[in-house]
């Protein structure tokens, strides 16, 4: 009878001790799947800033292309009104 008791006993043990192991694994499971989240997160946001800084960086590249072409245009429409007063006198 008291054989047959530890028997039970130590089973009702074992079954605790597995079901606490099964506890651990899942929240090392859900750790490790919150940190991979956490790491992807992190370089989804790295590469839409390095998306959002070529894009800055093209602009401002067009606005100074932009500026340099507006520029050479105003000189050469003031050499030709410098030209065509000089020919008008």
């Amino acid at each position: 009878m008291e054989e047959e008791r530890t028997k039970v006993l130590i089973a009702m043990e074992k079954q605790r001790v597995a079901e606490k192991e099964a506890e651990t694994q899942k929240k090392i499971a859900i750790s490790e799947a919150e940190k991979h989240a956490h790491v992807s997160k992190i370089q989804m946001e790295q590469k839409l800033m390095e998306k959002d800084s070529a894009r800055m960086q093209e602009e401002i590249s067009n606005a100074m292309y932009l500026a340099r072409e507006k520029s050479l245009a105003d000189a050469d429409y003031y050499r030709y009104l410098f030209a065509s007063f000089h020919h008008a006198v």
